[in-house]
């Protein structure tokens, strides 16, 4: 897992999608209107993705799973809901954007990759709020998750300027303050540690 500042999972996980490069990936948010936000945001950053939630027809969800099981899309944004009954082989990384409601689907999530004894590998990302329940999932699960540690300087991701609902425009409107607000922080530590 990694755990990210306040704001910045959107870097974090533009920056691992370009640095791990992964051949087929599911990431899985919590709602709706975020798989709709991020699926936009991750477009904007050169990533050919499709978001799969609730709201798609029947016929819409079977042609994102077509792209996604063809190879033409690599990247898929989804809820908990929206993924059960996907049977995809080859999915390299599971990417968790957000940890979910409830822990037992953690289980499931990452059991999407890694299968017909395949190798595979699945990346949380949580704020430091979400720490107890990544714990309650480790007791879960009986095992600790390997903390790794993202690099100081990651690049700030492109926001899209017209968002589908107002959740998102505050979203990009927090990241930017916290982004601002983080790399001063940052820098006033590095100054007082001199």
């Amino acid at each position: 897992f990694y755990q990210v500042l306040p704001g910045r999972k959107l870097g974090a996980l533009v920056f691992l999608l370009k640095e791990l490069n992964p051949s087929r990936a599911i990431v899985f948010c919590r709602t709706k209107h975020q798989v709709t936000d991020l699926e936009l945001q991750l477009n904007n950053n050169g990533f050919r993705v499709l978001g799969l939630q609730g709201d798609l027809t029947q016929a819409k969800r079977n042609r994102v799973m077509d792209d996604f099981k063809s190879e033409r899309v690599r990247i898929l944004v989804a809820t908990d809901v929206a993924a059960r009954g996907i049977h995809v082989e080859q999915v390299s990384h599971i990417f968790n954007f957000e940890l979910p409601h409830d822990i037992n689907f953690y289980i499931h999530r990452i059991g999407r990759t890694g299968r017909m004894h395949a190798v595979g590998e699945a990346v949380t990302l949580c704020y430091s709020d979400e720490m107890g329940k990544l714990g309650q999932i480790e007791r879960l699960m009986g095992q600790t998750l390997e903390e790794k540690f993202l690099p100081d300087n990651i690049p700030a991701p492109k926001f899209v300027k017209k968002f589908h609902s107002q959740g998102s425009r505050g979203y990009a409107q927090k990241y930017n303050q916290n982004f601002r607000h983080n790399r001063s922080h940052q820098q006033n530590y590095r100054n007082n540690r001199s």
